[in-house]
């Protein structure tokens, strides 16, 4: 998860987001409009490890095997997520030199 700039910070917003919309965020849903926002999978998708990761996230609390909540409102953080985008971009660019 640390080779995603801000990784922590962007779900937290999101899933503040997705709380005011949704009486309950799907631990799924969450992981897809991520990877929709982002454009780059969920890390350790490939692995079968995302419910794992998205638990790991401080601020971030599965109430239920399927559902997430933050732990507190003030959890959530401010991003940019075009700032966030473009520093996921660098990153693919560095891989691929």
């Amino acid at each position: 998860m640390s080779n995603f700039p801000n990784f922590q910070a962007s779900v937290r917003f999101l899933l503040s987001s997705l709380e005011e919309q949704l009486e309950k965020v799907p631990v799924g849903v969450l992981i897809r409009h991520w990877e929709w926002l982002t454009g780059v999978e969920f890390p350790f998708k490939d692995e079968g490890r995302q419910y794992l990761a998205v638990s790991l996230i401080p601020g971030v609390k599965r109430y239920d095997y399927f559902f997430v909540t933050l732990k507190e409102r003030r959890e959530a953080d401010s991003i940019d997520l075009k700032q966030l985008r473009k520093q996921i971009n660098e990153l693919e660019s560095l891989g691929k030199n």
